[in-house]
């Protein structure tokens, strides 16, 4: 009875020894299972983060371009009449190459001194209606460009205040954005 004590005891023993050892393996394995699925399930929050972050930019980029004026359009359709203008400038300017034709033309041709003398007057009659024109244009012109030059400052006055306020909603978007994932992680945590 004693040695049969022994050997139950002995039995016993070896069973709890096999019976720990087995629970300690499936313990170690559950808690890799887990540590792996954690890595995976951080990789995937970080890609779809990620991801959205990127969608959200390219949205707010499309919407911030869709609200900037198109500058070239408003210039040419505006009631300043800019096309207009240059119309009547070029205008302008084919006739005074017409006058400078003909006045080229008369000079080439063979003269006596008297005709020359009249060629001369006329060409110089001629010269100074022009130069007056030419100053008429030139004033116009001055004022053009001014008045561009203040309507182009202002657009891009407000060209360069949009984009400063595009990126404060940026940054504004990614401390929320932070602040979500932060949140998130001490959910899942």
């Amino acid at each position: 009875a004693a040695s049969c004590k022994g050997f139950f005891e002995v039995w016993r023993e070896q069973a709890w020894a096999e019976k720990s050892s087995r629970t300690g393996l499936r313990w170690l394995a559950t808690a890799l299972g887990r540590m792996a699925e954690n890595r995976e399930r951080r990789a995937m929050e970080r890609w779809r983060h990620t991801t959205a972050v990127e969608s959200m930019t390219a949205r707010l980029g499309d919407a911030y371009q869709a609200k900037i004026p198109d500058v070239h359009k408003i210039v040419e359709e505006s009631a300043s009449g800019l096309r207009s203008r240059c119309d009547e400038l070029s205008s302008h300017i084919e006739t005074v190459n017409g006058h400078l034709e003909t006045i080229n033309g008369n000079l080439s041709e063979k003269c006596s001194q008297v005709s020359f003398s009249e060629a001369v007057e006329a060409h110089s009659s001629q010269l100074q209606a022009q130069m007056v024109e030419l100053e008429q244009v030139k004033t116009n012109m001055g004022a053009w460009i001014e008045e561009h030059k203040e309507a182009l400052a202002q657009t891009d006055e407000k060209h360069d205040h949009h984009r400063e306020a595009l990126a404060g909603h940026r940054r504004e978007l990614e401390g929320v954005i932070n602040e979500h994932i932060e949140k998130w992680s001490d959910v899942n945590d």
